[in-house]
């Protein structure tokens, strides 16, 4: 039996050029998915160990895994199911500030989900 390197050759090596971050994430927060089923999408998630937490009057479910966080999967209801974000988390407030000077982005706002934080928007 030959290995893959002797059938194709010897593989080329590429060398990834590494960018430099305009600020670094501190921790990844959470996901923020759309979904038509969202009973559907509960029972996934609770398969995987996370748990429910209070959902609010506008009807997101929010679920929570292990540890501090209030919750790391949000599901809002749709008419179509995609995935709508994420958020992380930054060491200090002149960060987002400095983000916003190279993006689109034009304000700060509170985060989606019940630990209302600052986000960029």
């Amino acid at each position: 039996m030959s290995d893959v390197n002797s059938v194709l050759g010897s593989p080329a090596v590429r060398y990834l050029e590494r960018v430099r971050p305009i600020v670094r994430a501190d921790r990844m927060m959470h996901v923020v998915y759309e979904r038509t089923n969202v009973a559907e999408m509960t029972y996934f998630l609770r398969d995987f160990g996370l748990i429910s937490v209070a959902p609010t009057g506008e009807g997101v479910s929010y679920f929570r895994g292990h540890g501090t966080p209030a919750y790391v999967v949000a599901i809002v209801p749709s008419n179509q199911d995609r995935f709508v974000g994420f958020a992380v988390s930054v060491a200090k407030a002149s960060d987002l500030e400095e983000l916003s000077k190279v993006s689109k982005a034009t304000c700060t706002t509170p985060a989606f989900g019940p630990p209302r934080i600052a986000m960029l928007w």
